[in-house]
């Protein structure tokens, strides 16, 4: 968040679902207050509880750089909140 208040010119959160001492949603949220044109990434194993914020692009874990690049892309450009289908580390 100080960083936010120290650069208003960032475009873009990617942020893991669950960290210490909040939730990747929460951090949207707050940076959202003080950026409301602010766009995001929510990376999450817990596609269920993370399916309760509306507007925000999901990256499901596990995932490659590559689907990371893919997101971040369409999330800079678009509106659209995307739901990537979770790919299996076997194979």
């Amino acid at each position: 968040m100080k960083l936010l208040e120290e650069r208003p010119d960032i475009e873009l959160i990617v942020t893991d679902y669950l960290m210490p001492g909040t939730r990747g949603s929460e951090l949207i949220d707050k940076a959202r207050e003080l950026c409301p044109e602010i766009k995001a990434v929510l990376i999450t194993g817990y596609a269920r509880l993370a399916a309760e914020q509306p507007g925000v692009a999901r990256l499901a874990k596990p995932f490659r750089a590559s689907d990371l690049a893919r997101e971040v892309a369409r999330t800079l450009s678009a509106d659209v909140v995307r739901l990537p289908v979770r790919r299996s580390t076997q194979g």
